[in-house]
Protein backbone atom coordinates (compact mmCIF):
# COMPACT_ATOMS: atom_id res chain seq x y z
CA UNK A 1 0.00 0.00 0.00
CA UNK A 2 1.41 3.45 -1.14
CA UNK A 3 0.81 6.21 1.85
CA UNK A 4 1.52 8.61 -0.68
CA UNK A 5 -2.07 7.93 -2.46
CA UNK A 6 -3.60 7.98 0.68
CA UNK A 7 -2.80 11.31 1.78
CA UNK A 8 -4.08 11.88 5.89
CA UNK A 9 -3.21 8.09 6.44
CA UNK A 10 0.13 8.48 7.89
CA UNK A 11 -0.70 11.25 9.82
CA UNK A 12 -3.58 9.49 11.30
CA UNK A 13 -1.46 6.44 12.20
CA UNK A 14 0.94 8.70 13.90
CA UNK A 15 -1.70 10.03 15.87
CA UNK A 16 -2.78 6.86 16.68
CA UNK A 17 0.81 5.82 17.74
CA UNK A 18 0.89 9.03 19.86
CA UNK A 19 -2.86 8.79 22.00
CA UNK A 20 -2.05 5.26 23.00
CA UNK A 21 1.39 6.13 23.94
CA UNK A 22 0.63 8.47 26.12
CA UNK A 23 -2.61 6.73 27.25
CA UNK A 24 -0.81 3.90 28.22
CA UNK A 25 2.64 5.17 29.71
CA UNK A 26 0.46 6.77 32.05
CA UNK A 27 -2.49 4.66 32.80
CA UNK A 28 -0.21 1.68 33.21
CA UNK A 29 1.18 3.16 36.45
CA UNK A 30 -1.25 5.48 37.70
CA UNK A 31 -2.16 2.91 40.30
CA UNK A 32 1.15 2.48 41.88
CA UNK A 33 2.00 6.33 41.74
CA UNK A 34 -2.01 7.07 43.50
CA UNK A 35 -0.61 4.74 46.09
CA UNK A 36 2.69 5.82 46.44
CA UNK A 37 1.42 9.77 46.58
CA UNK A 38 -1.76 9.65 48.43
CA UNK A 39 -0.71 6.10 50.42
CA UNK A 40 -3.57 4.39 49.95
CA UNK A 41 -5.00 1.08 49.31
CA UNK A 42 -4.45 -0.96 46.17
CA UNK A 43 -8.47 -1.25 46.44
CA UNK A 44 -9.10 2.36 46.86
CA UNK A 45 -6.84 2.99 43.07
CA UNK A 46 -8.79 0.06 41.57
CA UNK A 47 -11.77 2.22 42.40
CA UNK A 48 -10.43 4.98 41.04
CA UNK A 49 -9.87 4.03 37.89
CA UNK A 50 -13.65 2.72 37.41
CA UNK A 51 -14.22 7.00 37.36
CA UNK A 52 -11.85 6.48 34.11
CA UNK A 53 -14.41 3.56 32.93
CA UNK A 54 -17.53 5.29 34.11
CA UNK A 55 -16.16 8.27 31.57
CA UNK A 56 -14.92 5.99 28.79
CA UNK A 57 -18.36 5.03 28.90
CA UNK A 58 -20.51 7.60 27.42
CA UNK A 59 -18.71 7.27 23.91
CA UNK A 60 -22.25 6.86 22.77
CA UNK A 61 -23.33 10.51 24.06
CA UNK A 62 -20.02 11.92 22.95
CA UNK A 63 -20.45 10.78 19.08
CA UNK A 64 -23.01 13.10 18.63
CA UNK A 65 -20.42 15.99 19.31
CA UNK A 66 -18.76 14.97 16.38
CA UNK A 67 -21.81 14.67 14.27
CA UNK A 68 -22.47 18.27 15.52
CA UNK A 69 -18.75 19.70 15.20
CA UNK A 70 -17.36 17.50 12.17
CA UNK A 71 -15.37 14.75 13.13
CA UNK A 72 -12.08 16.11 13.04
CA UNK A 73 -12.17 19.59 14.11
CA UNK A 74 -13.76 17.11 17.15
CA UNK A 75 -10.28 14.77 17.32
CA UNK A 76 -8.14 17.38 17.68
CA UNK A 77 -9.98 19.14 19.79
CA UNK A 78 -10.57 15.47 21.82
CA UNK A 79 -6.62 15.52 21.56
CA UNK A 80 -5.93 18.84 22.94
CA UNK A 81 -8.22 18.50 25.70
CA UNK A 82 -6.40 15.19 26.64
CA UNK A 83 -2.50 16.52 26.75
CA UNK A 84 -4.17 18.95 29.69
CA UNK A 85 -5.96 16.21 30.99
CA UNK A 86 -2.24 14.44 31.37
CA UNK A 87 -0.51 17.31 31.86
CA UNK A 88 -2.65 18.07 35.26
CA UNK A 89 -3.22 14.37 37.15
CA UNK A 90 -0.24 13.92 38.63
CA UNK A 91 -0.64 17.62 40.35
CA UNK A 92 -4.64 16.56 41.57
CA UNK A 93 -3.71 13.82 43.65
CA UNK A 94 -3.47 15.94 46.59
CA UNK A 95 -7.09 16.20 46.68
CA UNK A 96 -9.71 12.71 45.65
CA UNK A 97 -12.16 15.45 43.80
CA UNK A 98 -9.71 16.45 41.78
CA UNK A 99 -8.61 13.56 40.68
CA UNK A 100 -11.73 11.85 40.32
CA UNK A 101 -13.12 15.07 37.80
CA UNK A 102 -9.44 14.26 35.90
CA UNK A 103 -9.78 10.48 35.53
CA UNK A 104 -13.35 10.90 34.24
CA UNK A 105 -12.36 13.85 31.94
CA UNK A 106 -9.88 11.42 30.74
CA UNK A 107 -12.36 8.51 30.13
CA UNK A 108 -14.74 10.70 28.02
CA UNK A 109 -12.15 12.38 25.56
CA UNK A 110 -9.92 9.05 25.30
CA UNK A 111 -13.11 7.26 24.74
CA UNK A 112 -13.81 9.89 21.89
CA UNK A 113 -10.21 9.69 20.42
CA UNK A 114 -10.18 6.05 19.91
CA UNK A 115 -14.22 6.04 18.50
CA UNK A 116 -13.14 9.05 16.04
CA UNK A 117 -9.13 7.49 15.05
CA UNK A 118 -10.85 4.38 14.12
CA UNK A 119 -13.64 5.64 12.38
CA UNK A 120 -11.68 8.09 10.30
CA UNK A 121 -9.09 5.02 9.28
CA UNK A 122 -11.88 2.76 8.55
CA UNK A 123 -12.98 5.70 5.57
CA UNK A 124 -10.37 7.07 3.85
CA UNK A 125 -10.22 4.13 1.34
CA UNK A 126 -12.59 1.07 0.83
CA UNK A 127 -9.73 -0.95 -1.11
CA UNK A 128 -7.18 -0.57 1.28
CA UNK A 129 -9.54 -0.79 4.55
CA UNK A 130 -8.12 -4.11 5.94
CA UNK A 131 -4.39 -2.66 5.42
CA UNK A 132 -4.83 0.13 6.95
CA UNK A 133 -6.90 -0.97 9.82
CA UNK A 134 -3.76 -3.25 10.52
CA UNK A 135 -1.44 -0.70 10.42
CA UNK A 136 -3.49 0.73 13.05
CA UNK A 137 -3.44 -1.85 14.91
CA UNK A 138 0.40 -2.76 14.47
CA UNK A 139 0.40 1.33 15.89
CA UNK A 140 -1.53 0.21 18.72
CA UNK A 141 -0.05 -2.84 19.88
CA UNK A 142 3.83 -1.12 19.75
CA UNK A 143 1.96 1.94 21.64
CA UNK A 144 1.14 -0.74 24.28
CA UNK A 145 4.04 -1.96 24.07
CA UNK A 146 6.76 0.67 24.51
CA UNK A 147 4.53 3.02 26.24
CA UNK A 148 4.15 1.51 30.16
CA UNK A 149 7.97 0.13 29.65
CA UNK A 150 9.71 3.41 28.30
CA UNK A 151 7.64 5.60 30.80
CA UNK A 152 8.01 2.49 33.71
CA UNK A 153 11.59 3.24 33.43
CA UNK A 154 11.60 7.03 33.74
CA UNK A 155 9.16 6.73 36.56
CA UNK A 156 11.45 4.92 38.69
CA UNK A 157 14.33 8.02 37.77
CA UNK A 158 12.17 11.34 37.69
CA UNK A 159 8.71 10.28 38.88
CA UNK A 160 5.46 10.39 37.66
CA UNK A 161 5.09 13.91 36.70
CA UNK A 162 7.96 14.03 34.72
CA UNK A 163 6.06 10.69 32.65
CA UNK A 164 3.18 12.94 32.19
CA UNK A 165 5.53 15.49 30.84
CA UNK A 166 6.32 13.22 28.57
CA UNK A 167 3.16 11.70 27.72
CA UNK A 168 1.92 15.04 27.19
CA UNK A 169 3.99 16.24 24.70
CA UNK A 170 3.60 12.94 22.82
CA UNK A 171 -0.63 13.22 22.94
CA UNK A 172 0.13 16.84 21.59
CA UNK A 173 2.09 16.48 18.95
CA UNK A 174 -0.65 13.51 18.15
CA UNK A 175 -3.39 16.34 17.90
CA UNK A 176 -0.74 18.13 15.01
CA UNK A 177 -0.83 15.19 13.68
CA UNK A 178 -4.78 15.12 13.66
CA UNK A 179 -4.83 18.26 12.35
CA UNK A 180 -2.39 18.05 9.35
CA UNK A 181 -4.92 14.79 8.57
CA UNK A 182 -7.65 17.18 8.66
CA UNK A 183 -6.56 19.22 5.86
CA UNK A 184 -7.18 16.09 3.27
CA UNK A 185 -9.89 14.08 5.02
CA UNK A 186 -12.36 12.67 2.62
CA UNK A 187 -15.50 13.32 2.57
CA UNK A 188 -17.30 10.34 3.78
CA UNK A 189 -15.70 11.29 6.90
CA UNK A 190 -18.47 13.86 7.64
CA UNK A 191 -21.12 11.28 8.16
CA UNK A 192 -22.54 10.46 11.61
CA UNK A 193 -20.35 8.21 13.95
CA UNK A 194 -23.34 7.75 16.33
CA UNK A 195 -23.16 4.79 18.09
CA UNK A 196 -19.97 3.66 17.43
CA UNK A 197 -17.21 2.95 19.93
CA UNK A 198 -13.75 1.16 19.85
CA UNK A 199 -12.73 0.02 23.63
CA UNK A 200 -8.73 1.04 24.03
Amino acid sequence: MDFRRLTGVAALLIATFGNMFGFYGMYALFGAAWHLRALSSHVQSGTLLLVYGIGFATSIVTGRWADRWGRQRTLVISLVVLTAVILVLPYSMNEIGLVSISLFAWGVFQSLTVTLLTASLSEHSEEHRHQIMGWYSFATNMAVTLGPATMGWLEVRAGYASVSVLCAAITAAASGNAWLASKTAPHNQRESVRGRDCVS
